[in-house]
């Protein structure tokens, strides 16, 4: 099965369309359930997301962004939200982090092989 390059882009398009990246103590199951586990957050705009190609696959990547803890808690899981809806979750390598203290995150690649659908 094949999918053109206008419906990759459209999902990945989805994606960039987010307003805040939030580092999280686990993965949150919706977006009410971003505030329970948030340990902090950046907004967004879809600049940081430019849509490439990487061999077959579309890709989009948000160069690094720092974000404050607004608590001390290990990181686990990331989430991308546009205001209203959950759009894309991501687990992490675990890293404790110190309220008010900057964290920076590195690169953030997404594929369109990475899709799972829920």
């Amino acid at each position: 099965m094949t999918a053109s390059t206008f419906v990759l882009d459209g999902s990945l398009a989805r994606i960039a369309g987010t307003t805040r990246l939030t580092i999280c103590a686990s993965e949150p199951a919706d977006f009410a359930a971003i505030a329970g586990v948030s340990l902090g957050s950046v907004v967004t705009t879809t600049a940081d997301f430019p849509i490439t190609s990487a061999g077959q696959n579309r890709v989009i990547t948000q160069a690094q962004k720092a974000v404050t803890p607004t608590l001390a808690g290990t990181v686990t899981f990331w989430a991308y939200d546009d205001g209203s809806q959950l759009l894309y979750t991501n687990p992490t390598a675990s890293k404790v982090v110190a309220q008010g203290i900057n964290e920076t995150l590195g690169n953030i690649t997404i594929t369109n092989e990475q899709f799972v659908v829920v």
